[in-house]
C-alpha cells in the first residue's frame, strides 16, 4: 500500500481473469504510487469510468464479448485521453499495430517471471502518467476549463467546509444565482430541508473518500423553488486527506413533475376502477333486479330489431301467444310469425315510425298465437340500445276481453241509435204537426194579445228542434273506434264546408301529423272554423298550427277577432251556453275527451281567440308521406 505523504495515481485494471486481477493489484500496489481499481468485463469497466476519473487503464485483450480495443475505442470516442496500457498474452503483430493506431499509449506482453514482468508494467505505467501530464498544455487546459462551463449539465466544486469553490453557468442559470453569490454560499444554503438530513450525511462519505453512486436531492433556487437533481459526487484526496469534490448533476425536476403527475393520474385511474368496479356491481345487481321484475311482469315484453327478429322474449310475452318454450324462439323467430293478416301493415307502418324516432304511443294489434287463438293486443314501442345495436322495446298486453265489451258497446249503441233515430223521427213529425196547427191558430186569431203566447210556443219548439239535432251528433260519439287521422287533410276538409267568404284558412300543420281520436274530429275543427266566422267580430285569418310546450303538444286554432272574455272562457263549453244552439264546444269537448284529448280557450280578449287542443304522450305521431 503506498505510504502517506505520497503522491497517488488512481488505476483502472480490467481483466477477465480474477485470479490476474488480484496478483496484478498486488503487484501495483507494492510501491507508494498507485491505488488499483478492478473489472471483470470491458462493461463493468465502462461503468466504473461513468462514476470515477483514473489516471490510467491497464487492460487485457482478449475478453468475452468486447475485448481490450474495444474497451479503447470506447475510451477515446468519448473523448477521454487517460494513458491506455494493453497487458495481454496475444502477442500478434496485427494486434500491437491496432492498439497503437487506436490511442494505446503502451503494449506489453504476459510472460515470463512475473516480478519482472510487473517491474515493467509499473515503469511503463509511470511513463504514460508522466508523458501524459505534460501533454495537458495551457490551451488544452483553457479548453477544459471552457467545457466544464458551458457543458449543459451542472458542476460543482466544494470544499471540506461546503464552501463552493466553483460552479458552471449552467449551475448558475438553473439555480438563480449570480457568479458573485458563489463565494458566500455553502452546499447547505442550496440544499432543500427535504434532503438535507441525506445529503449531509453522503457529504461526510464521500469527504472520506467512498463511492456512493447515484445520488438523488433536492435543490433549491435562489426564490425558494425546488429543484430535483441527479448525479454523481467524487472526492480529490491528497495523502488521504480531502481537497475539494467534484459534482456532475443532471436537473430532472421536469422528470419529477411527470412522475408526481403520473403518479396522480395512477391514483385518479384507480379510484376511477374501484368506481367503475362498484358500479358494474351495481349494475349487475340492477341486470338482476330488472331481469326478475321483466320476467315475472304480467305484461308481455319483446325486445326486436327492426325485421321483427325477437331478441329478447320474456315468460308473459310467450303465455300471451301460447308458446311455452319462449327462450328458444329468441334469435330464430319473428314477430310478424303472430301478427294476423289484418294488422300487418300496421306493425310494418309502427317499425318505421320507431326507426325514425316517433315512439312511445299506443297502438292495437290483432295476433294469431301458436294454437292459432285470436287475441288483440295493446302495444306500445320504444326505441333502445341493444348491445351494439339500435332495437325496439316493446310492452304488450292483452285486451282481448276489453275489446269484446268495446265491440258489445258498439252493438248496444248501434241499436239504440236505431232506437233514438226512430223515437226522434216520430217527435220531428209530431212538431211539424204542433207548428202547423199553431200555424194556423196564429191566423185564425186577429187578438194581439196571443201574440206572446204564440211566440213563445214557436221558441220551445225551436228549442226542442235544437236539443233533438244535438242527441243526433251525440249519439255518435264513440260509436266508431278511435283511428289515426291526418290532421291536416281534416282541418283543410273542414274549411271547405265553412262560410269563409273573405276570410284566410292558415293551415300550418306538418303534412305527415296524426293523431288517435274519434273520427268525429272533423267536426271539432269544423265548429272552432264556424264559432269563429260567426262570433270573431271582423276576424281575417284563422290559423291552425302545431306547438311543443312542457305539457305536450298542442294543435292551436286562433284568429285575430275580438276574442273572448276572461268570465266566458270556461262557460262556452257548457251545453246550451250561446247564441245560437250553444252545443258546438259542448260537443266538442265530449268528442277530444273519447282519447283523452282536451282543449281550452287561452286567448287575449281584444286581440283574438286562441284554442290549445293538448294530445296525450302516444296519441300523436309523424307518418313519412309518400308519394
Amino acid at each position: 500500500m503506498p505510504s502517506a505523504g505520497s503522491p497517488v495515481s488512481l488505476l483502472l485494471y480490467v481483466d477477465d481473469e480474477p485470479a490476474l486481477l488480484e496478483i496484478g493489484k498486488i503487484y501495483l500496489e507494492m510501491g507508494t504510487e498507485f491505488l488499483v481499481d478492478t473489472a471483470c468485463s470491458a462493461p463493468e469497466a465502462l461503468a466504473l469510468l461513468d462514476l470515477k476519473s483514473y489516471d490510467a487503464i491497464i487492460s487485457d485483450y482478449q475478453m468475452p464479448g468486447m475485448n481490450g480495443i474495444d474497451l479503447l475505442k470506447r475510451v477515446r470516442s468519448v473523448g477521454k485521453q487517460i494513458p491506455f496500457i494493453i497487458f495481454t498474452g496475444k502477442g500478434r503483430e496485427e494486434v500491437i499495430i491496432e492498439a497503437l493506431n487506436n490511442g494505446a499509449d503502451f503494449y506489453l506482453q504476459k510472460g515470463g517471471n512475473p516480478k519482472s514482468l510487473y517491474t515493467e508494467l509499473v515503469h511503463f505505467t509511470r511513463q504514460s502518467i508522466q508523458m501524459r501530464q505534460m501533454q495537458l498544455t495551457f490551451d488544452e487546459q483553457q479548453q477544459r476549463i471552457h467545457d466544464l462551463q458551458n457543458a449543459t449539465d451542472m458542476i460543482q466544486s466544494v470544499g471540506p467546509d461546503g464552501h463552493f469553490f466553483y460552479v458552471n453557468k449552467r449551475w448558475l442559470e438553473i439555480l438563480g444565482y449570480q457568479e458573485e453569490d458563489i463565494f458566500a454560499l455553502t452546499l447547505f444554503d442550496i440544499i432543500h430541508e427535504e434532503s438535507l438530513d441525506h445529503c449531509m450525511e453522503l457529504f461526510k462519505r464521500v469527504m472520506a473518500g467512498e463511492t456512493v453512486g447515484t445520488i438523488e436531492a433536492i435543490f433549491m433556487r435562489s426564490d425558494g423553488a425546488k429543484v430535483y437533481v441527479e448525479g454523481i459526487v467524487n472526492c480529490k484526496l491528497v495523502d488521504g486527506k480531502p481537497q475539494y469534490t467534484r459534482g456532475l448533476f443532471k436537473d430532472i425536476t421536469g422528470r419529477r413533475v411527470a412522475e408526481y403527475e403520473l403518479r396522480n393520474k395512477n391514483q385518479e385511474l384507480n379510484k376511477a376502477n374501484e368506481e367503475l368496479i362498484a358500479t358494474h356491481s351495481d349494475l349487475r345487481a340492477s341486470e338482476e333486479k330488472f331481469r326478475a321484475l321483466v320476467d315475472n311482469s304480467l305484461d308481455g315484453i319483446l325486445i326486436i330489431d327492426f325485421s321483427g327478429k325477437l331478441l329478447f322474449v320474456n315468460k308473459a310475452a310467450g303465455t300471451l301467444v301460447d308458446v311455452v318454450d319462449y327462450h328458444g324462439v329468441i334469435g330464430s323467430g319473428n314477430v310478424m310469425e303472430y301478427i294476423a293478416p289484418e294488422s300487418q301493415e300496421d306493425v310494418l307502418l309502427d317499425f318505421r315510425q320507431v326507426a325514425a324516432g316517433n315512439d312511445s304511443y299506443h297502438a292495437n294489434y290483432k295476433l294469431i298465437t301458436a294454437l292459432k287463438r285470436e287475441i288483440w293486443v295493446e302495444s306500445v314501442g320504444r326505441r333502445i340500445r341493444f348491445g351494439d345495436s339500435d332495437a325496439i322495446l316493446i310492452s304488450i298486453r292483452d285486451i282481448t276481453e276489453r275489446k269484446k265489451a268495446e265491440d258489445a258497446i258498439r252493438q248496444v249503441n248501434k241499436k239504440l241509435n236505431l232506437l233514438t233515430g226512430i223515437t226522434r223521427h216520430d217527435i220531428n213529425n209530431q212538431l211539424l204537426i204542433l207548428n202547423g196547427y199553431v200555424d194556423l191558430l196564429e191566423s185564425e186569431l186577429s187578438d194581439q194579445s196571443y201574440e206572446r203566447y204564440f211566440r213563445g210556443i214557436t221558441k220551445a219548439s225551436e228549442q226542442i228542434t235544437a236539443m233533438i239535432g244535438f242527441t243526433k251528433e251525440y249519439e255518435m260519439i264513440g260509436v266508431q273506434a278511435p283511428v289515426w287521422l291526418n290532421q291536416k287533410d281534416l282541418i283543410t276538409n273542414a274549411g271547405e264546408g265553412a262560410a269563409l267568404g273573405t276570410i284566410r284558412l292558415q293551415n300550418d300543420l306538418p303534412e305527415e301529423i296524426e293523431v288517435f281520436a274519434d273520427p268525429l274530429i272533423t267536426k271539432v275543427f269544423f265548429n272552432l272554423i264556424d264559432n269563429a266566422i260567426r262570433h270573431g267580430g271582423g276576424l281575417t285569418q284563422i290559423r291552425f298550427s302545431l306547438e311543443e310546450g312542457d305539457d305536450g303538444v298542442f294543435i292551436v286554432c286562433e284568429d285575430d277577432g275580438i276574442g273572448i272574455p276572461i268570465e266566458d272562457k270556461e262557460k262556452i263549453f257548457n251545453r246550451g251556453y250561446g247564441r245560437n244552439t250553444g252545443y258546438g264546444l259542448a260537443l266538442s269537448r265530449e268528442i277530444l275527451d273519447i282519447t283523452g284529448i282536451t282543449i281550452k280557450e287561452t286567448g287575449v280578449f281584444g286581440r283574438g281567440a286562441r284554442f290549445e287542443i293538448q294530445v296525450p304522450k302516444g296519441h300523436l305521431r309523424s307518418t313519412p308521406m309518400t308519394n
